[in-house]
C-alpha cells in the first residue's frame, strides 16, 4: 500500500499566522505531539508540543519557526512501511505528505498507519502462534513452511522482525491449527530457539497478554 492511501483527514494543520499558544491548544485538540506548519499548501515546519511550549505563548509561529531544521517529508510514491520507518526514526506522530510539485497532499499519522499495518500482521482466522528465534545466517522460509507444513499446519500470516541490535531475528508464524506440539517438536530437531506457542481458542486479552509478556521479555 502506498503512503497515499493513508492520509489522515482528521489531521488539522497549523498555520504560520498562529501563536504558540493556538497551536498547542490544537495540537492537544486533536492529541497530537506534533503538527505541520502549511502555507499555501508548503511544508514550513514540523513542530512539537514541546517545542512550543518552550517557546513564547504568544509569539507568532512564522517568527519563530525559522531557527527549526528542514522539515522530514514523505512522497506520495513511498510505502507505508517507509512511512512508518520514517516516523519512528524522527520520533514523529505525523508527517507531511508532498507530490513531485512539493504541495502538500495530506498528512500521515501514527496512529492510523498503525492501524492500517496492524490489520495486516493480525491473526486472520483461529489457529494457533509460534514464535521461534534465528540468527540472519540461518533464516529460510521455504525451510520454516516446510516444517509447519509437516506437522498437518498451514501458515496463514508470517512476521519477522529483528531483535537484539539485529543479531536475531524473531518470526511469528500465525497458523490454522491450534495444537502445535508436532511441530514444536521438529523445530526443536532442526536446532530452531522456539520461545513460544499461543492458542487463539482462549480468549483474545489472554491471548494478548500472554503476547505482550513475551515482547517485554525480549526488549529487557
Amino acid at each position: 500500500m502506498l503512503a497515499s492511501e493513508l492520509i489522515d483527514p482528521s489531521i488539522l494543520p497549523i498555520l504560520p499566522e498562529q501563536t504558540c499558544a493556538e497551536a498547542l491548544a490544537s495540537l492537544q485538540d486533536q492529541a497530537l505531539r506534533h503538527g505541520v506548519v502549511i502555507d499555501d499548501d508548503k511544508v514550513l515546519a514540523v513542530v512539537s508540543e514541546d517545542w512550543l511550549m518552550g517557546n513564547n505563548a504568544d509569539a507568532l509561529l512564522s517568527d519563530v519557526i525559522v531557527s527549526l531544521p528542514p522539515p522530514p517529508v514523505l512522497s506520495i510514491n513511498q510505502s507505508e512501511l517507509e512511512a512508518l520507518k520514517a516516523m519512528s526514526e524522527h520520533q514523529f506522530d505525523v508527517l507531511p505528505l508532498i507530490d513531485e510539485n512539493d504541495v502538500c497532499v495530506g498528512m500521515l499519522s501514527l496512529r492510523n498507519t498503525f492501524h492500517h499495518i496492524g490489520k495486516k500482521i493480525a491473526p486472520p482466522m483461529p489457529g494457533g502462534i509460534l514464535v521461534i528465534e534465528v540468527h540472519p545466517l540461518n533464516y529460510q522460509l521455504s525451510e520454516i513452511a516446510q516444517i509447519v507444513e509437516s506437522g498437518d499446519a498451514l501458515i496463514h500470516a508470517l512476521y519477522v522482525e529483528s531483535i537484539n541490535q539485529g543479531k536475531s531475528m524473531l518470526v511469528t508464524i500465525f497458523t490454522n491449527k491450534e495444537d502445535l506440539d508436532g511441530v514444536v517438536q521438529t523445530f526443536n530437531r532442526y536446532n530452531y530457539n522456539v520461545l513460544g506457542t499461543f492458542y487463539q481458542s482462549v480468549d483474545r486479552i489472554r491471548l494478548k497478554e500472554r503476547f505482550d509478556s513475551l515482547m517485554r521479555y525480549l526488549n529487557t
